[in-house]
């Protein structure tokens, strides 16, 4: 068999091996999705919880700021019987009607609040079920693709093994050459030709190369794209 088939084959083993390369990084990519999916939604809960947590803590400091309020106007409605002018009266008026506009909104603050945490409650419910459900089915999905992972690195394993042994029966120098053709034309090599036409750029190839291909010994390169050309028999 001449070198140039030999190539060729090997050219076919790698375009395998690439893509069972490429299936079994999908196969890692899915499980590192799946994995994702189920850290983000725990992240998603836990920041939920977090807000949970201050919107409760934003609620208790609130409740003393109306406790406070509220001593505010019964200090205040205390000292009425205190009171002798018409000046303090209108004082005194004033000053209770802003304690309790004070109150009243600080109330309606804590109204906000309390549907806010009911919100947040049950979004946190929800987020946490959601959390729980994805991460019981990631158990099942991952434990699928890691099957399908540990065969397809079997598979790529034995790929490269038999490659290996196909190389070794390859002169060295060809192989240096098929090895820097391929790093720079996309992992083709080498190229067939059909009707004249080289494959790997589908310009026309003369007789005299053509002839040079059958008959000359050594590698024939395409003198369009320089692949190395291959003729079937």
């Amino acid at each position: 068999m001449e070198n140039n088939e030999l190539l060729f084959n090997l050219q076919k083993y790698d375009i395998v091996i690439k893509n069972a390369a490429a299936e079994l990084n999908s196969f890692l990519s899915r499980k590192d999705e799946i994995n994702a999916d189920v850290k983000n939604r725990e992240a998603e809960a836990a920041a939920c919880e977090q807000k949970l947590k201050a919107n409760s803590a934003d609620t208790s400091k609130l409740e003393k700021e109306i406790e406070f309020a509220e001593t505010q106007i019964k200090k205040s409605t205390d000292r009425f019987l205190l009171i002798k002018t018409e000046k303090e009266l209108a004082k005194y008026t004033a000053e209770l009607e802003k304690l309790n506009s004070d109150k009243g909104a600080l109330e309606e603050k804590l109204l906000a609040l309390m549907e806010r945490q009911e919100k947040l409650g049950a979004r946190l419910k929800k987020l946490k079920a959601e959390y729980e459900r994805v991460k019981a089915e990631s158990v099942e999905k991952t434990s699928e693709i890691d099957q399908k992972i540990d065969a397809s690195r079997a598979e790529l394993d034995k790929l490269n093994s038999h490659r290996r042994e196909f190389v070794s029966g390859i002169p060295a120098s060809a192989v240096e050459e098929y090895d820097r053709l391929a790093a720079s034309k996309n992992g083709l090599a080498v190229a067939l030709v059909s009707n004249k036409i080289c494959s790997g750029c589908h310009l026309s190839i003369s007789d005299n190369t053509l002839c040079q291909a059958r008959f000359k010994g050594g590698l024939i390169h395409c003198p369009s794209c320089q692949r190395i050309i291959f003729i079937q028999p």
